[in-house]
């Protein structure tokens, strides 16, 4: 089938039927990375949006996905990051070497109103903190560009979530 008949047929029988005879999903594109199949991506109708949107599966020991609305390149590039997140942690590394250039364990923990064991379960990778102490720990870390750190922060804390 190629799109001159696809669009034939739409323009015969319209939209919703044209759906119904060719299927709601469309080309599946394979996402690689270093030449491993990490995951697809699919272009699809939605019904609840009722637009065509990507859809990108990655699948590892869990299944992983994502809907863009932007197109397949965004949700290609969001299938690769979260493979790497997952394959490489970064933010409890990120976040010990922040506070180790500007103060001290005990002290951001005294600064944002947290136990010290909780802060370091999050430098061990254990857990993460709440979006409360993201806040804290951005203003004492980067005053001036809290803000910024906090939209990088919590988009990492989000790719590396399993």
């Amino acid at each position: 089938m190629n799109g001159k008949e696809r669009r034939d047929y739409t323009r015969k029988h319209g939209k919703v039927a044209a759906r119904k005879h060719y299927g709601l999903m469309e080309q599946e594109d394979i996402v690689t990375l270093d030449g491993h199949r990490i995951g697809s991506v699919y272009r699809y109708w939605h019904p609840t949006y009722t637009t065509w949107v990507h859809k990108a599966v990655l699948v590892t020991d869990k299944v992983y996905d994502y809907i863009s609305f932007s197109g397949e390149q965004e949700a290609v590039d969001w299938a690769r990051a979260k493979y790497a997140a997952l394959k490489d942690p970064q933010f409890a590394k990120l976040l010990y070497n922040m506070i180790v250039e500007k103060t001290t364990v005990d002290q951001l923990a005294q600064d944002i109103g947290a136990s010290r064991d909780v802060v370091y379960k999050w430098l061990r990778g254990d857990s993460v903190p709440a979006v409360h102490f993201l806040v804290s720990i951005c203003k004492a870390l980067r005053p001036d560009e809290w803000a910024t750190l906090h939209r990088d922060l919590c988009e990492m804390i989000t790719l590396e979530r399993k």
